[in-house]
């Protein structure tokens, strides 16, 4: 996570790009400022007032596989209903 004297506030705005495979590559000083290290799971959070947050999942290790197939199957909800 950010050390005591990194402002958040002042970072600004992160782009990412995906690739044509559906990957998100997070840019070097986001990982750092977020902890984010290889192989770590992140959560994609829908908000109610369409916002989508990004954040590091410390809990995803302790989660089971069931959950991810919980969270695909959520995902092709928010897929049909976005058509």
């Amino acid at each position: 996570m950010a050390d005591k004297k990194t402002d958040l506030g002042k970072l600004g705005d992160f782009y990412c790009t995906v690739s044509s495979n559906g990957q998100i590559f997070v840019p070097v000083r986001m990982r750092e400022v977020m902890g984010i290290a290889a192989n770590d799971e992140v959560r994609f959070s829908f908000q109610k007032d369409g916002r989508v947050l990004f954040s590091k999942d410390s809990a995803a290790s302790e989660e089971s596989h069931g959950q991810k197939e919980k969270d695909e199957k959520d995902g092709e909800k928010i897929k049909d209903a976005l058509k």
